[in-house]
């Protein structure tokens, strides 16, 4: 969509616009833009993989470079997906305990040799079903849905700079942060208050946002 034509200041510009598609995998379920690389990258659940897309030549203004199909990572199950430039790092959920970590300078729109490689992985919660990134604190929170037959699930707190797609050291024994009110199915983190906001399910009653403080789980 172009947005200079379609934004908050010009909303009757939106009903005149035929913007241009993108060809991605099967079923794309999340996408994520890193600034620093240009790249745009696509989670397609049905082909179990992560398109990778030029927007410097993909774009509402040039659709040059809007290749079909697009170069892909292949990656299991993927879902819900960040980019961390600071760490080189673009994660993504993958199937039902796990995150990918792909390395955005190896595998980007203009270095695709490295697509080929697997990605590093982490585990955590159950179902992962959300992803934040709070770049103050270098966090990376992944909400797990938990068991689909249980009453709760949890938050999975990465530290980016030893959990990424290069270092896998902090990896090993993530930090864990439970949610009781429910099932945990999207975050939002603001950084200018320290606060991770929860998009929580409940199995009865309403439904509701679980409020943590960012600034002492990190």
């Amino acid at each position: 969509v172009n947005t200079r034509v379609c934004n908050g200041s010009h909303p009757a510009g939106c009903s005149t616009l035929r913007p241009p598609t993108v060809h991605t995998g099967a079923d794309p379920e999340g996408i994520a833009l890193d600034g620093r690389t240009q790249t745009l990258y696509t989670a397609d659940e049905v082909d179990n993989s992560v398109s990778v897309i030029d927007p410097a030549r993909c774009n509402a203004h040039d659709t040059s470079g809007c290749r079909h199909p697009a170069p892909a990572v292949a990656i299991p199950g993927p879902g819900p997906l960040a980019a961390y430039p600071a760490a080189h790092t673009a994660y993504v959920t993958s199937g039902a305990h796990s995150v990918s970590m792909i390395d955005t300078r190896a595998c980007s729109a203009r270095h695709l040799a490295g697509c080929a490689h697997t990605p590093a992985q982490a585990t955590v919660g159950a179902n992962p079903s959300g992803m934040a990134v709070d770049h103050r604190t270098h966090t990376v929170y992944v909400a797990g849905f938990g068991s689909f037959n249980g009453r709760t699930g949890t938050v999975s707190v990465l530290d980016a700079r030893t959990c990424n797609a290069t270092r896998t050291t902090g990896c090993t024994r993530l930090a864990t942060l439970a949610v009781p009110g429910g099932h945990p199915d999207g975050l939002a983190v603001n950084t200018a208050t320290g606060t991770l906001y929860v998009a929580t399910i409940t199995a009865h009653g309403p439904n509701l946002i679980s409020v943590f403080n960012a600034a002492t789980c990190n």
